[in-house]
């Protein structure tokens, strides 16, 4: 491999998408109050203490939530007129990435994964399941690095508590990751930018971002 400079792909876009959302249903609670006939002084109603099958039900207001800012990473430039006129976003920003990597480049590297390991059940199916121990996430970590061009110890590797979030009914397990590494094959550097790692890359697990660091 030689030491010449690699860029990162020009197509590598970052996305600023504002998105449009609803919150869930929220039932107004009624007012503090101190009477038990029907009306309240303030003009708000008192609860009802009817059997339940026959009590009024709560107001439901549906309130939007403030735009979310969403950050897309591709290797092509997408195409987000379907989107803008169906209203999921209402503005979109692209701008391209312009990394050079070289042979000996020392990188911080930051990313929140979801580590997960293959393993049989009961009944011979396969499914992946999360990594629970530090020790074992760190090494999983290192094994993707050292195969995306990445030269790196188990103590250059630090590791947060899992996180659990739900999605579409899948539960995810998250782990953000901090470490330093010197890059020994900028190619796979860049090709590990562009594509992410681990599983749950539709969720936006796996995002890797980068920054060059002084050399010690």
């Amino acid at each position: 491999m030689t030491d010449r400079a690699v860029t990162a792909p020009a197509q590598l876009d970052d996305l600023g998408l504002e998105l449009r959302r609803e919150r869930a249903p929220r039932t107004r609670l009624p007012l503090p109050h101190a009477l038990h006939d029907e009306h309240h002084p303030s003009g708000a109603q008192a609860p009802d203490l009817r059997c339940p099958s026959k009590r009024s039900k709560p107001t439901q207001t549906l309130t939007a939530g403030q735009p979310h800012t969403l950050l897309v990473q591709t290797p092509s430039p997408p195409d987000w007129t379907t989107h803008h006129n169906t209203g999921l976003i209402t503005h979109a920003t692209t701008q391209e990435v312009h990394q050079t990597w070289t042979t000996g480049d020392t990188v911080e590297i930051r990313t929140i994964a979801s580590p997960l390991v293959t393993k049989n059940n009961d009944d011979r199916k396969r499914s992946r399941v999360p990594l629970k121990h530090p020790a074992q996430c760190g090494t999983w970590l290192q094994e993707r690095l050292t195969k995306a061009g990445c030269q790196l110890a188990p103590h250059d590797i630090s590791i947060g508590a899992p996180e659990t979030t739900h999605q579409r009914g899948q539960t995810l397990t998250l782990r953000q990751f901090h470490a330093t590494a010197t890059i020994h094959d900028p190619h796979a550097f860049t090709h590990l930018l562009s594509t992410g790692l681990g599983h749950n890359r539709a969720w936006g697990a796996g995002l890797v971002l980068a920054r060059k660091t002084a050399k010690q």
